[in-house]
């Protein structure tokens, strides 16, 4: 342990005398003794050998080891500037890193939303057409119903002129089938026709076996505006009126 203090203590008198050689100890004979000397102890003195030391040696001293704690600071903030840069530096990759990742994660989210626009708009746009063509279709349906009562319309009110005298009017026969089963009639009994008219019985009754749809017809003007309704296969030709087109 001595030999260590006493190589420190040569270590730190070649200081001293460094400092002398290059003049700085010899502007302040007289100075006070230093932080670095008057923090020691008594035993780290003695220990050291500073007390063997003149002020001026001191001052040398503790000048250079200002100097030496000066360097190491300095290095330190260095050190200490560097890893704040790198620790920055890292810190605004990954920031960039993360906005990229949401900008990536955005657009995604947009074009996803685009692409749902653009089925709602297909779909929206084959609904409109599709509601389009329903709308045409019932349009039609509506103008056929329509005329088909002008045509009712007009043979109806042709049924109903009470004739004159004298005076004669002629009505087409009406050759149509018969869409239901056929088992005779009663009064009221309703005959539909394949032609959409539908015809019922005025008068009298007539009991048949049950046939098949499909039998052949045919309406007949009678006098003063009345109609008759012969059915294939049967003599009677009960008196009938129409009532409607389905």
């Amino acid at each position: 342990m001595w030999t260590s203090l006493s190589s420190l203590t040569s270590s730190l008198r070649c200081v001293a005398c460094f400092s002398l050689f290059l003049g700085v100890a010899s502007v302040a004979p007289a100075a006070e003794e230093t932080p670095f000397v008057t923090g020691l102890s008594a035993e780290e003195r003695a220990a050291i050998g500073l007390n063997s030391l003149t002020p001026a040696q001191r001052t040398a001293l503790e000048k250079a080891v200002e100097r030496y704690v000066a360097g190491r600071s300095e290095v330190l903030v260095a050190e200490t500037a560097t890893d704040i840069r790198s620790a920055m530096a890292a810190e605004m990759t990954e920031q960039q890193q993360k906005r990229l990742d949401a900008e990536e994660a955005l657009a995604a989210a947009q074009a996803e939303l685009a692409a749902k626009q653009q089925e709602s708009d297909a779909a929206l746009a084959t609904a409109q057409a599709e509601f389009a063509r329903k709308e045409q279709e019932l349009a039609a349906k509506e103008q056929a119903m329509i005329t088909a009562q002008d045509d009712d319309t007009s043979l109806l009110e042709r049924a109903r002129v009470l004739l004159t005298p004298g005076t004669k009017i002629e009505f087409a026969t009406v050759n149509s089938t018969m869409i239901d089963e056929f088992k005779g009639w009663n009064e009221g009994t309703i005959f539909r026709l394949e032609n959409g008219q539908n015809w019922r019985v005025t008068s009298g009754k007539y009991w048949s076996p049950r046939e098949a749809a499909g039998k052949a017809v045919s309406i007949e003007p009678g006098s003063f505006g009345s109609f008759h309704i012969r059915i294939e296969g049967i003599k009677p030709t009960p008196k009938v009126e129409l009532i409607s087109r389905n």
